[in-house]
């Protein structure tokens, strides 16, 4: 016959044993899942750098493009004025030079 005190402390042994498996199983999965989110975002991060650089890319080139746009607005704005426009304006500076440049 088996002695009840034994048997009792085998099963707090075992249950002990189980306990400190199951930390041990746990911890490892929560590394596992741990290293698998990092490796997903590691793989993401390349991609949103280089969506990042062509958005950048884009947007620099239509500021650019506007840019160059206000700008040559500007300057047959100030052409016209020059030009074109009452006497008090074209003495102005902006316009006077413009009106140089055009005839330079």
């Amino acid at each position: 016959a088996v002695n009840p005190k034994v048997f009792l402390e085998l099963l707090s042994v075992y249950r002990d044993w189980q306990e400190e498996k199951a930390q041990t199983i746990c911890k490892k999965q929560k590394s596992l899942t741990l290293w698998q989110l990092l490796q997903s975002l590691n793989h993401s991060v390349s991609p949103m750098k280089t969506a990042s650089q062509h958005l950048a890319e884009v947007e620099l080139g239509e500021l650019k493009e506007r840019l160059t746009e206000v700008l040559s607005n500007h300057e047959a704005l100030c052409n016209r004025i020059a030009a074109e426009g009452p006497e008090p304006l074209r003495s102005i500076e902006p316009f006077a030079v413009s009106l140089q440049t055009r005839l330079a």
